[in-house]
């Protein structure tokens, strides 16, 4: 999930036209879009990602949120390949909802409950290697739902911690934040490129 902006060719042959002091502008504008493409990702991150927004996990897609240059003329604002949010940084795409399946061979997935994720709405790292890894967890139907839990203590009378609730599908909602974020940051970010490039032809 990325966005890359690019100052594009024409730019670049007027640089390359420009005497001695082109050089001196070529590399303030390249500094310039390396800041502005960090401005951008921060203004996601601060403005178009929230609890509202994005209720679960937002502060690991907050923090996966970076921009960085690709080369001297291209910047991205996105999440990197790799990123700990890999599985559902699709919440700051756009389009309309879509439904989310189990992956072959399974019949439900698992939707994390409060008793298994943090605050902030993480799950919690002892719930993260898979439900056949939570010791003492099992399967409970309450009022015709399912849900995966276990005992909060050792005994049988400990609270019971509801982890999962398995459903057969999801519906997603994407936000558009990415874009969104990016677009409203766009005057910032021209800001930034035209300061550099004032202090090179000073």
């Amino acid at each position: 999930m990325m966005i890359s902006l690019e100052l594009g060719p024409e730019f670049q042959r007027t640089l390359a036209e420009m005497t001695a002091m082109g050089d001196r502008v070529v590399a303030a504008t390249s500094k310039g879009l390396g800041q502005a493409v960090k401005f951008a990702a921060d203004n996601v991150g601060q403005n178009f990602i929230t609890g509202q927004l994005l209720k679960v996990r937002s502060g690991d897609l907050r923090r996966a949120v970076q921009g960085w240059k690709e080369s001297a003329f291209e910047g991205v604002v996105g999440v990197k390949p790799g990123s700990a949010v890999e599985h559902y940084k699709w919440q700051l795409g756009g389009g309309p909802d879509f439904t989310i399946y189990p992956k072959a061979g399974h019949r439900l997935l698992s939707v994390p409950m409060d008793d298994a994720q943090t605050g902030a709405g993480v799950l919690k790292s002892e719930f993260s290697g898979g439900l056949r890894n939570i010791a003492g967890g099992f399967f409970k139907e309450v009022g015709g739902r399912l849900f995966f839990v276990k005992r909060a203590g050792k005994t049988a009378r400990s609270r019971l911690m509801f982890l999962f609730r398995m459903v057969p599908s999801v519906k997603a909602h994407p936000t558009n934040a990415l874009a969104d974020g990016v677009l409203d940051a766009v005057p910032g970010m021209t800001q930034r490129i035209e300061e550099n490039i004032a202090k090179a032809i000073e």
